[in-house]
């Protein structure tokens, strides 16, 4: 049986609500997302978190405005781009408030980041400290792979989210579920529990609406075998 690839949900806490809304979904699909409300409790390293992102098979990156300027965001696009497989891991969902596919759109973020980097050399100028100095060599490394980041996310297919999640008949099909067959289509627990989809697509040669293989209540949930 394959194994259920590791997803991480980059996401600026601007857009709590979307991202709220995709990993509810993958939740009914028995797909646990990684994400700092689940997988970053009190007392865990921040840093050590976001670094899971390069580990991980793939990554939903929720690109919105909040998220260009979020150095939390921007730290776990420099740990993607470090893997040297950014293309093939990122499921970018682009948000309405950004347009950085138009290249004039993208001078914003250049001016932002600059910007913060020159109040942050202000500050390490007159204090030493080494807070300080680690803003500002981050603030640096973001600034300088921002157009790498945008050409290369610019030149995949990507979608709104919108379109993505209201409009994409693969999640319509998933959303309703009279559309289930086998055990799960039979059983009095569609409606609540919906089975692990994944599960249900390795064991039944990639088709998702089938019976999860896995399920403990097999055909004892079903109304009839």
């Amino acid at each position: 049986m394959n194994k259920q690839p590791t997803i991480f949900l980059s996401y600026s806490w601007s857009d709590k609500e979307i991202a709220y809304i995709i990993d509810s979904d993958f939740q009914k699909l028995n797909m646990t997302l990684i994400r700092d409300e689940r997988n970053a409790p009190y007392r865990t390293s921040i840093e050590e978190f976001m670094q899971q992102i390069g580990k991980s098979d793939l990554a939903i990156m929720l690109i919105s405005d909040g998220f260009l300027k979020s150095k939390n965001c921007m730290y776990e696009v420099l740990e993607l781009l470090n893997t040297k497989e950014l293309e093939k891991r990122i499921l970018p969902v682009i948000l309405e408030d950004t347009n950085f596919l138009n290249i004039q759109s993208r001078t914003k973020y250049y001016d932002y980041w600059d910007e913060e980097i020159k109040k942050t050399k202000e500050n390490l100028d007159k204090y030493v400290t080494q807070d300080f100095f680690n803003e500002f060599k981050h603030q640096k490394n973001i600034r300088n792979m921002l157009d790498i980041f945008f050409v290369k996310v610019s030149d995949l297919k990507t979608e709104k989210f919108q379109d993505i999640w209201l409009k994409a008949p693969l999640f319509k099909t998933f959303r309703d579920r009279a559309n289930l067959k086998g055990s799960c289509g039979k059983c009095d627990y569609k409606f609540i529990c919906g089975g692990c989809r994944a599960r249900s697509a390795a064991y039944h040669n990639g088709d998702m609406l089938n019976g999860d293989p896995g399920c403990i209540m097999g055909v004892k949930g079903a109304k009839s075998a």
